[in-house]
């Protein structure tokens, strides 16, 4: 929460502190961030219309329905936070690969390392790429 004193305090530390909060208020990731929310927010809403006769009022659930679809969201979240961490470890994974065997491509020395063997690390390579790549969700 933003101290209200320190918004129209004019001292060195408040000033900082303001500075920094603008810094991060503006910031171009944070922008993108809401930008996207926005955009799954509408897509969220028009889902909603179609699966439901009313917009959301709590005084239509019980407590219990509230904390139950709550936990059910929760849970869901948890599935697609883990889905994405496996999607981004195995993409950094291939990313190493494909750096290690561009840097052997890039560095090999003819009487050190046998053009097959940099060939195979190629091929091992795009193999890998091209796995991560197709490992997509099936279209409904």
């Amino acid at each position: 929460m933003i101290d209200k004193e320190k918004m129209v305090c004019n001292c060195k530390g408040c000033q900082e502190e303001r500075a920094a909060l603008e810094r991060q208020l503006n910031n171009p990731f944070y922008k993108r961030v809401d930008e996207f929310r926005e955009e799954v927010k509408r897509e969220q809403f028009a889902k909603a219309v179609k699966k439901y006769n009313e917009p959301f009022n709590p005084d239509s659930w019980t407590g219990e329905e509230l904390a139950r679809h709550a936990m059910q969201e929760n849970f869901d979240q948890g599935v697609y936070i883990t889905g994405l961490m496996d999607r981004v470890v195995k993409q950094e994974k291939v990313i190493k690969l494909l750096l290690v065997t561009l840097s052997s491509i890039a560095n090999h020395n003819h009487l050190a390392v046998p053009q097959l063997l940099i060939k195979e690390k190629a091929a091992e390579a795009v193999k890998a790429a091209n796995e991560m790549m197709t490992w997509k969700r099936e279209e409904k």
